[in-house]
């Protein structure tokens, strides 16, 4: 329910991926054309369609272009990860583990506080690679082998047509650990594993041969454009940066997703591979996890939220580990300790909220300030009493951290927010329905935030053109400003940001006009 409650009050934001998620979709909606993404009415090829596809149908249900409906598959997702990590779990651990495991995972820091707020794939994509990950293991157990390859590479291929790339070099590394611990590698060369990599691409044709023929488009710039995509975060400009990369990740790793990666804590034993090792499944998770670590670790742009597929691999080996362990061990007791400072930690926070200047005009501050105050206090007692109970508590003092900033921050941000899209509703009430393009530099995509608002509010596509019309109406920059007469109506900051890249520029709503050379 903390999920739900708020997750369509912050607008889109403007330079966010979520913008383009939601964008690509709703064009899909606008024109009925399901076959070739577009921005701006231009081909998209730097995704496959299927997210969005999965944002139309939400849009769909929802009857309506909201930020609500954009949201929506990511909370499902998250959900139906949880369950699907404590099911799998639970049949080769045991309960706690399954259960604690499932709730990190849909309560990390990370997802908590940012991504499941945001309309992204990731969480999709975790998912499904997850799946994979354990089909392998599962059928790989029961050496049902051509059930095991034929089901990993259709899910494979759902991965593919959700992000491109990456979903193959997970599938593969899967593979590749498994049989290769597992004493199978002749598996890997046999004719089940073939028949898997035909039906990889039989459900990859049954998209793109019909897309290429339809979109008339290249094949060769298609797929580059998708190798592109996935190879652009490598990339290392001397040797210090390449020191700061190799330091930076477990850093940011541990940090993104507290509190849960501070049980890491526990593998600072010699002999946690020993304990891994006396379960298969467990050690099957703790192998994958290495393995497909590197990939993100050598890139140079990290964004957390494609670490997902990484955490249901972690945490079942930590937990595991933690009741292994016993409440004796140093270790576990320090960590118990740190987490009954944390919810020590939300009592005095809680206290202090009313006295905050930048929240003074949410309501209510006092009632739910103590409310907060009486709920942590509350969760501390039976933390400290309830030791078997102890990391189930601390998952609802997470649950009413997260309650707070329903409460306190989500508004702050709402106010932030409607800054920006107060812009496109201004350009909106003068140009209402009438004929509007863009004439830019750039081409699209870098115009996601006013186009998704204006196209909403319209329910048209808002095309680049750069050809003049003097019946539309342009948004324009300072390049083309100056190049025919016009009368301008608007003029309004413009910021574009996409990982290392961000310029703040000025746009301008004109009309141009007929001169005696025109």
């Amino acid at each position: 329910m903390v999920y739900l409650t708020h997750l369509g009050k912050v607008p889109v934001h403007f330079t966010s991926d979520e913008c383009r998620r939601g964008l690509v979709a709703m064009e899909m909606n606008l024109s009925g054309d399901y076959v070739m993404p577009t921005l701006n009415g231009e081909p998209y090829l730097n995704k496959p369609p299927l997210y969005s596809w999965i944002i139309s149908a939400s849009y769909t249900l929802f009857g309506k272009y909201s930020a609500y409906a954009l949201r929506f598959p990511v909370i499902v997702s998250i959900l139906l990860h949880g369950l699907l990590i404590f099911f799998i779990v639970k049949r080769f651990c045991n309960v706690s583990v399954a259960a604690l495991s499932a709730l990190a995972y849909m309560t990390n820091g990370r997802t908590l506080m940012f991504d499941s707020m945001l309309g992204l794939l990731e969480h999709t994509l975790a998912l499904l690679m997850y799946l994979g990950f354990m089909v392998i293991f599962i059928y790989g157990e029961k050496k049902k082998y051509l059930l095991l390859l034929t089901l990993s590479y259709f899910i494979t291929a759902l991965g593919f047509l959700i992000k491109g790339l990456p979903a193959v070099a997970h599938q593969g590394i899967a593979l590749l650990v498994y049989f290769v611990f597992s004493g199978q590698t002749k598996r890997l060369f046999s004719p089940e594993h073939l028949t898997g990599i035909l039906v990889f691409f039989l459900v990859l044709s049954a998209y793109y041969i019909p897309f290429i023929g339809y979109a008339h488009i290249d094949p060769e710039n298609l797929f580059s454009t998708i190798l592109h995509e996935s190879s652009k975060r490598y990339y290392f400009q001397d040797v210090q940066n390449f020191f700061h990369i190799i330091v930076d990740y477990p850093v940011d790793f541990i940090y993104h997703f507290l509190p849960w990666t501070l049980f890491i804590i526990l593998m600072l034993r010699k002999d946690f591979l020993a304990v891994a090792h006396e379960n298969k499944f467990i050690w099957y998770n703790l192998l994958l996890f290495l393995a497909n670590s590197p990939i993100y670790w050598l890139a140079a742009l990290k964004n957390p939220h494609y670490l997902y597929f990484l955490l249901p691999l972690l945490f079942p080996f930590l937990f595991f580990i933690y009741f292994k362990s016993g409440p004796a061990d140093v270790r576990v007791r320090i960590l118990d300790g740190m987490l009954g400072l944390g919810i020590g930690i939300m009592i005095i926070a809680s206290g202090y909220i009313p006295f905050i200047e930048k929240i003074a005009e949410v309501s209510g501050l006092w009632p739910k300030s103590i409310i907060l105050s009486l709920a942590f206090t509350g969760l501390l007692l039976l933390f400290l009493y309830m030791r078997d109970m102890r990391l189930y508590v601390f998952v609802a003092a997470i649950l009413f951290v997260r309650l707070a900033f329903n409460w306190f921050v989500i508004p702050s941000r709402v106010i932030d927010e409607t800054k920006h899209t107060a812009i496109a509703t201004e350009v909106y009430e003068l140009v209402k329905d009438e004929p509007l393009f863009i004439m830019a530099e750039f081409p699209a995509g870098y115009y996601d935030g006013i186009t998704y608002y204006l196209e909403k509010y319209r329910n048209s596509i808002l095309r680049i053109n750069r050809e003049v019309d003097y019946n539309a109406y342009y948004l324009v920059d300072e390049v083309y400003l100056n190049k025919y007469p016009h009368h301008q109506y608007l003029q309004f900051p413009f910021m574009y940001a996409d990982n290392n890249l961000r310029f703040d520029k000025e746009m301008f709503l004109v009309k141009f006009q007929v001169t005696d050379t025109h």
